[in-house]
């Protein structure tokens, strides 16, 4: 690894600007899916059998 290269790492976790550019997008977007998928859950099992009525 080239002393230029070190430099641009983060100090804590070692990734480069572009692997935690990259990393945040895939985290960002697998949280949204799995919100969307809770709330569709969530939906089904209130049209289901609605809690607190």
């Amino acid at each position: 690894m080239t002393e230029e290269q070190q430099q641009l790492d983060h100090p804590l976790s070692g990734l480069s600007d572009d692997e935690a550019r990259a990393f945040h997008s895939a985290f960002m977007r697998s949280f949204r899916d799995f919100s969307a998928l809770a709330l569709l859950a969530h939906a089904l099992l209130w049209s289901w059998r609605p809690w607190f009525q």
